[in-house]
C-alpha cells in the first residue's frame, strides 16, 4: 500500500461532496499543521475516513457537544447552537480531525473497547493543544489530560504515541504486563 500524504489527503478532500469548500479549507489547514509535527504519522486512515465523511446537525436534546465524531459511522454531528458559544472551534476541529487521522474500523487510538476512554480523550485533547493552542476559557478535558500525561511517564511516552497511532493499544498492555521484568 502507497503511503498517502497530504496531495493524498486534497484528493480525499475532493471526492467527497458534502462538505463545503471552507469547510475542507480548514480541514487541510490542520492537517498540514498536524503532519508538519507528526511527519511520521500515516494520513492513510484519514484519507480514507475523508472521502465518505457524513456531516450532520444535531438537535442540543440529542448531542451537547459542539462536534462530535462517530467513528463506526463516520459521520460528524455538529451542534450549531453549541457551536457559537465555545471558545475555540479551532482546537476542536483539531481534535476531530486527530480522530479522522487514527480512526480505522471503528476505533480511534488506542480506545477498542471503551477501556481506554479516558486515556484516549486526554491524549487527543493534549495534542490538539499542544498543536493549535485552546483558547477556551478552561479545557473540559484536564483531568484527562493530566492522567495522560502522567501514564504516558510511567509506560513511555514512546510506547503510548505508538499505540494510539497504530490503533494497538496492546502495547500499553504488553508494557504494564512486563514492567516488572
Amino acid at each position: 500500500m502507497i503511503k498517502m500524504d497530504l496531495s493524498n489527503v486534497d484528493i480525499a478532500l475532493a471526492k467527497n461532496k458534502t462538505l463545503d469548500q471552507s469547510v475542507k479549507d480548514n480541514i487541510k489547514e490542520l492537517v498540514v499543521i498536524f503532519n508538519k509535527t507528526f511527519p511520521e504519522v500515516s494520513l492513510d486512515n484519514l484519507c480514507i475516513n475523508l472521502e465518505t465523511l457524513k456531516v450532520e446537525k444535531a438537535s442540543s436534546y440529542v448531542n451537547h457537544f459542539p462536534i462530535d465524531y462517530n467513528a463506526k459511522l463516520n459521520k460528524l454531528t455538529i451542534n450549531k447552537k453549541e457551536l457559537e458559544k465555545a471558545n475555540d472551534t479551532r482546537n476542536l476541529l483539531m481534535n476531530i480531525i486527530i480522530r479522522l487521522i487514527v480512526s480505522k474500523n471503528g476505533i480511534i487510538g488506542f480506545d477498542s473497547d471503551g477501556s481506554f476512554l479516558a486515556l484516549n480523550i486526554g491524549y487527543i485533547a493534549g495534542i490538539a493543544n499542544m498543536l493549535v493552542g485552546n483558547e477556551g476559557d478552561s479545557d473540559i478535558y484536564t483531568d484527562e489530560i493530566i492522567a495522560a500525561n502522567i501514564f504516558g511517564k510511567i509506560i513511555g511516552d514512546d510506547i503510548l504515541k505508538e499505540a494510539f497511532f497504530t490503533n494497538n493499544p496492546s502495547l500499553i498492555f504488553n508494557k504494564i504486563n512486563n514492567r516488572g521484568e
